[in-house]
């Protein structure tokens, strides 16, 4: 099913249910929030109940300015909804399309629909629907959202606009990855809209000591075959996913380098990876060899009871670097 069409089937979608949940993933980012943020606005402007699930007790800076911006908005965590509520509501995910990665994995089998906006590719995790949109080619979930707006001529007030274009930015690395004709146009609309740029900005802020531990890590990265940055966080210290993916996207800043990786304890027991390619090595083949996932630009892994030492072993492996 086309794009257009899928948009038709999914306004239809909101218009069949009184109530609308909303969930993205664990660890919400700009992205993630913005968009659901977006669809909560989209969702009311049908008449419609809205609600966005945040099960996350703690959320990087970024996203608590986003949250603390966001005061009508109507939050809850799965665990405050009333089973009674579920067989007469819709589940709209935003920002993944893996239910392992949902705030919630347990409750998307209490729906009786799901819709999926997404970009990033499919795996055996993937929550099965057919009211799935899932472009890869797209920038951001943000970026859909704003396309799902503008496809059916509705208004998009200057904060919502601000939060979807927040989600964008962060998603392109500031417009320079994964950036399309279509991406520049979804932030001209926002930005004709009322977005915020100087509010944009201020929810990109970085935290001076996480930025300090990320440039520790830049500073030990290795070289490998040329064209790939290779760096791997200390044994000492708990990682949290976009920090991991922060430190991918700045090593694809310098010359030569084609392909990042980045490895760092995301628990004691969890080993994160995150990968970033300019697009000449699909980095989401690649981690998917190690149970991990994503597309040719951008890709992660998660693995259990394994050290950093072991990761990075398997993972040269991999790329053809050990035997």
């Amino acid at each position: 099913m086309n794009k257009k069409r899928m948009f038709r089937r999914i306004y239809q979608k909101i218009k069949k249910y009184p109530t609308v949940f909303i969930m993205g993933h664990k660890d919400l980012d700009l992205d993630a929030i913005g968009s659901a943020l977006g669809i909560y606005y989209f969702v009311k402007s049908c008449g419609k109940d809205a609600y966005i699930i945040v099960n996350d007790e703690n959320h990087e800076a970024g996203v608590e300015k986003m949250l603390a911006t966001a005061k009508d908005v109507a939050f809850t965590t799965s665990k405050l909804i009333s089973p009674s509520l579920y067989a007469r509501s819709l589940l709209f995910v935003v920002d993944t399309n893996k239910k392992s990665l949902l705030q919630d994995c347990e409750i998307v089998s209490f729906f009786p629909e799901t819709i999926i906006f997404d970009h990033h590719a499919r795996g055996e995790d993937t929550i099965v629907s057919e009211n799935s949109l899932i472009l890869n080619e797209s920038s951001s979930a943000s970026e859909i959202v704003t396309e799902f707006f503008y496809y059916f001529g509705k208004t998009i007030p200057p904060t919502y606009a601000s939060f979807l274009l927040a989600g964008i930015t962060l998603d392109t690395n500031e417009f320079s990855m994964k950036t399309s004709s279509k991406t520049h146009y979804a932030a001209y609309h926002l930005i004709e809209s009322g977005a915020d740029v100087s509010f944009v900005n201020n929810l990109l802020k970085q935290d001076l000591e996480e930025y300090i531990l990320r440039q520790k890590v830049i500073t030990d990265t290795e070289i490998l075959q040329r064209t790939i940055a290779f760096a791997k966080g200390s044994n000492r210290i708990i990682y949290r996913r976009e920090e991991l993916a922060m430190i991918a996207d700045t090593l694809l800043e310098f010359n030569h380098i084609e392909t990042s990786y980045v490895i760092g304890k995301l628990s004691d027991n969890i080993v994160g990876i995150s990968a970033r390619s300019i697009g000449n090595v699909d980095v989401g083949e690649i981690l998917s060899i190690l149970g991990g996932g994503g597309d040719r630009h951008d890709a992660a892994c998660r693995i259990e009871g394994k050290s950093i030492k072991e990761v990075e072993t398997e993972l040269k492996k991999v790329l053809g670097e050990i035997e």
